[in-house]
């Protein structure tokens, strides 16, 4: 289907070669903003309060292993889902948990639940807090209310302190890194949007790899995780209330559902899916350095 080459993790792509050694880094701007995420949810954690990252897939993070580890990861926790809900857990454990599907509009109303699709896990973290602690919560968050503000305060709150902390270490690269990654970087967005072809027979792979392992009817990686979100969401919405304790049995059954998904998903991803996507990178990276002459056609 695909004349794309597989590149392993063991073969490093072209610009991280070069960079090595430099302390200069690609980070793309979502790892920069799951950082930040990172950040926030630590301090809020030092001030006391949950705080849930907002859009980073966990998925996307495990896959950030090593194949081995990956598929490990796999085989111990599945995607890490229903191993959020119980047993025993309630309707409101599973909303809390930010386990419910990210692209499906749904009404738990009728479990005293008011929700909108532009709603997160904080927001519903801060929907179940008191109104003193509401008032707390986003004075951590983002300090003082601006009325309460002098020029004296000095004392922002989590965001900024998170802020801070990512300029410095985007300061510390940009000082490291070579006056081509700039240039090389720019091309490398524009090439990579071109490619998207490529990409779509990637997911294509990926998706005769997984019927391969028994697992038919998925036409993209993320429906994969989505499916299991959307089976839990099931199980939500037949409680009578957000206390109610979802169907213990359910939730196993979709644990071990889940588990044999996830090791088939980690298995076509490390072998397929990933060293595709690799390998379209390899090949664009080395046409822009080239293209730049820092590397000879």
């Amino acid at each position: 289907m695909s004349t794309t080459p597989l590149v392993s993790d063991d073969e490093p792509l072209p610009i991280d070669a070069m960079l090595s050694g430099s302390g200069a880094t690609t980070a793309s701007r979502q790892h920069q903003f799951d950082r930040y995420q990172a950040l926030l949810a630590e301090c809020m954690a030092q001030e006391g309060f949950d705080y849930f990252p907002v859009e980073i897939n966990a998925e996307v993070a495990i896959e950030d292993l090593p194949s081995a580890e990956l598929q490990s990861f796999a085989s111990q926790h599945g995607y890490g889902l229903t191993e959020l809900v119980g047993p025993p857990a309630t309707a409101l454990d599973a909303i809390r948990a930010g386990v419910l599907p990210y692209h499906i509009e749904f009404d738990l109303s009728a479990l005293g639940i008011q929700i909108h699709p532009e709603m997160d896990q904080n927001d519903l973290y801060v929907q179940a807090l008191g109104g003193d602690e509401v008032n707390a919560y986003y004075t951590a968050l983002d300090g003082p209310p601006p009325v309460d503000r002098t020029l004296d305060t000095d004392d922002l709150g989590c965001s900024s302190e998170a802020e801070a902390a990512i300029d410095a270490e985007l300061a510390d690269q940009e000082a490291a890194a070579p006056e081509w990654l700039g240039d090389a970087m720019f091309l490398m967005v524009d090439r990579m949007q071109s490619a998207k072809g490529q990409f779509d027979q990637v997911e294509g792979l990926w998706t005769e790899c997984m019927s391969e392992e028994g697992f038919d009817g998925f036409t993209e990686r993320l429906d994969a995780p989505e499916s299991i979100r959307a089976s839990i969401l099931t199980v939500v919405l037949e409680t009578e209330n957000v206390e109610a304790e979802l169907d213990a049995g359910e939730i196993q059954r979709l644990h071990q559902h889940e588990m044999a998904l996830a090791v088939a998903d980690a298995h076509c991803y490390s072998t397929v899916y990933r060293p595709a996507v690799r390998g379209i990178e390899y090949r664009v990276q080395t046409e822009v350095l080239t293209e730049l002459g820092v590397l000879e056609g």
